[in-house]
Protein backbone atom coordinates (compact mmCIF):
# COMPACT_ATOMS: atom_id res chain seq x y z
CA UNK A 1 0.00 0.00 0.00
CA UNK A 2 1.55 2.94 -0.86
CA UNK A 3 2.23 5.78 1.22
CA UNK A 4 -0.11 9.02 1.39
CA UNK A 5 1.95 12.12 1.04
CA UNK A 6 0.33 13.47 4.78
CA UNK A 7 2.11 10.60 6.45
CA UNK A 8 5.13 10.90 3.85
CA UNK A 9 5.01 14.80 5.34
CA UNK A 10 4.44 13.76 9.07
CA UNK A 11 7.47 10.93 8.49
CA UNK A 12 9.97 13.75 7.62
CA UNK A 13 9.35 16.18 10.12
CA UNK A 14 9.92 13.62 12.74
CA UNK A 15 13.04 12.25 11.24
CA UNK A 16 14.23 15.97 11.11
CA UNK A 17 13.56 16.40 14.83
CA UNK A 18 15.48 13.33 15.68
CA UNK A 19 18.52 14.78 13.83
CA UNK A 20 17.82 17.91 15.53
CA UNK A 21 17.93 16.33 18.32
CA UNK A 22 21.60 14.85 17.46
CA UNK A 23 22.44 17.85 16.70
CA UNK A 24 21.67 19.95 19.59
CA UNK A 25 23.20 17.54 22.08
CA UNK A 26 26.83 17.39 20.13
CA UNK A 27 26.77 21.16 20.30
CA UNK A 28 26.07 20.69 24.00
CA UNK A 29 28.05 18.54 24.46
CA UNK A 30 30.91 21.09 23.44
CA UNK A 31 29.67 23.33 25.63
CA UNK A 32 27.13 25.59 23.24
CA UNK A 33 24.13 26.07 24.83
CA UNK A 34 20.86 25.02 22.30
CA UNK A 35 17.40 26.35 22.21
CA UNK A 36 15.85 24.05 20.04
CA UNK A 37 12.48 25.30 19.09
CA UNK A 38 9.67 22.25 18.52
CA UNK A 39 6.33 24.18 17.71
CA UNK A 40 4.92 22.65 14.23
CA UNK A 41 5.40 25.72 12.16
CA UNK A 42 3.10 24.17 9.75
CA UNK A 43 -0.18 23.67 12.06
CA UNK A 44 0.43 27.15 12.99
CA UNK A 45 0.47 28.55 9.09
CA UNK A 46 -2.16 26.48 8.08
CA UNK A 47 -4.21 27.13 11.15
CA UNK A 48 -3.78 31.13 10.67
CA UNK A 49 -4.23 30.86 6.87
CA UNK A 50 -0.81 31.69 5.82
CA UNK A 51 0.38 30.73 2.52
CA UNK A 52 3.09 28.85 1.90
CA UNK A 53 5.49 32.26 0.42
CA UNK A 54 4.39 33.26 4.24
CA UNK A 55 6.33 30.76 5.97
CA UNK A 56 9.02 33.21 7.25
CA UNK A 57 5.98 35.21 8.86
CA UNK A 58 5.91 31.98 11.21
CA UNK A 59 9.50 31.91 12.01
CA UNK A 60 9.98 35.31 12.25
CA UNK A 61 6.86 34.90 14.88
CA UNK A 62 8.56 32.19 17.34
CA UNK A 63 12.48 33.42 16.76
CA UNK A 64 11.02 36.93 18.86
CA UNK A 65 9.43 34.93 21.34
CA UNK A 66 12.73 33.44 22.03
CA UNK A 67 14.24 36.32 21.83
CA UNK A 68 12.13 37.75 24.37
CA UNK A 69 12.33 34.50 26.94
CA UNK A 70 15.92 33.88 26.55
CA UNK A 71 17.70 37.14 25.74
CA UNK A 72 20.28 37.47 22.60
CA UNK A 73 21.62 34.66 20.65
CA UNK A 74 24.97 34.28 19.40
CA UNK A 75 23.91 32.61 16.36
CA UNK A 76 20.46 31.49 15.18
CA UNK A 77 19.66 28.81 12.85
CA UNK A 78 16.43 28.09 11.04
CA UNK A 79 16.49 25.02 9.51
CA UNK A 80 13.75 23.99 7.37
CA UNK A 81 13.85 21.65 4.07
CA UNK A 82 13.43 23.33 0.31
CA UNK A 83 10.56 23.73 -2.00
CA UNK A 84 12.47 22.16 -4.42
CA UNK A 85 12.04 18.18 -5.23
CA UNK A 86 13.36 16.21 -2.66
CA UNK A 87 15.77 14.82 -5.67
CA UNK A 88 17.57 17.38 -6.08
CA UNK A 89 17.98 18.68 -2.38
CA UNK A 90 19.57 15.24 -1.20
CA UNK A 91 22.88 13.61 -2.05
CA UNK A 92 23.92 10.08 -2.16
CA UNK A 93 27.23 9.97 0.15
CA UNK A 94 29.19 6.35 0.78
CA UNK A 95 25.72 4.94 -0.03
CA UNK A 96 23.81 7.04 2.53
CA UNK A 97 21.14 9.53 1.33
CA UNK A 98 21.65 13.44 3.07
CA UNK A 99 19.73 16.15 2.84
CA UNK A 100 21.38 18.91 1.52
CA UNK A 101 22.54 22.15 3.56
CA UNK A 102 23.11 25.56 2.80
CA UNK A 103 23.45 28.24 4.99
CA UNK A 104 21.73 31.80 3.99
CA UNK A 105 22.73 35.16 5.55
CA UNK A 106 20.45 38.24 6.12
CA UNK A 107 22.57 40.78 4.44
CA UNK A 108 20.96 44.00 6.26
CA UNK A 109 22.06 42.75 9.44
CA UNK A 110 24.63 44.55 11.49
CA UNK A 111 26.82 41.39 12.01
CA UNK A 112 26.44 40.10 7.94
CA UNK A 113 30.13 40.23 7.07
CA UNK A 114 30.60 37.92 10.05
CA UNK A 115 27.73 35.86 10.05
CA UNK A 116 28.99 35.26 6.20
CA UNK A 117 32.57 34.14 7.77
CA UNK A 118 31.49 32.21 10.25
CA UNK A 119 28.85 30.35 7.76
CA UNK A 120 31.38 29.82 4.64
CA UNK A 121 33.94 28.22 7.48
CA UNK A 122 31.13 25.82 8.88
CA UNK A 123 30.60 25.28 5.21
CA UNK A 124 33.63 23.97 4.06
CA UNK A 125 34.10 22.25 7.42
CA UNK A 126 31.23 20.08 7.01
CA UNK A 127 32.06 19.53 3.23
CA UNK A 128 35.39 18.35 3.94
CA UNK A 129 33.64 15.77 6.25
CA UNK A 130 30.86 14.72 3.58
CA UNK A 131 32.11 16.53 0.37
CA UNK A 132 29.21 18.24 -1.46
CA UNK A 133 26.64 17.74 1.06
CA UNK A 134 26.54 21.89 1.36
CA UNK A 135 25.39 24.15 -1.31
CA UNK A 136 27.44 27.12 0.03
CA UNK A 137 26.27 30.53 1.27
CA UNK A 138 23.73 32.75 0.07
CA UNK A 139 22.99 36.62 1.19
CA UNK A 140 19.35 37.85 1.55
CA UNK A 141 19.13 41.54 1.58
Amino acid sequence: MAETEEKKEAKSIEETFGELDILAQKLEDRGIKVVLETNDFIRYRDTHGLTYNESYVVSYKYLNEALVNYGGFDMCLDLHRDSIPREASYINIDGKNYAKGMFVVGGLGKNAKTATKLSTTLTDTINAKKNGIMKGVMTRE
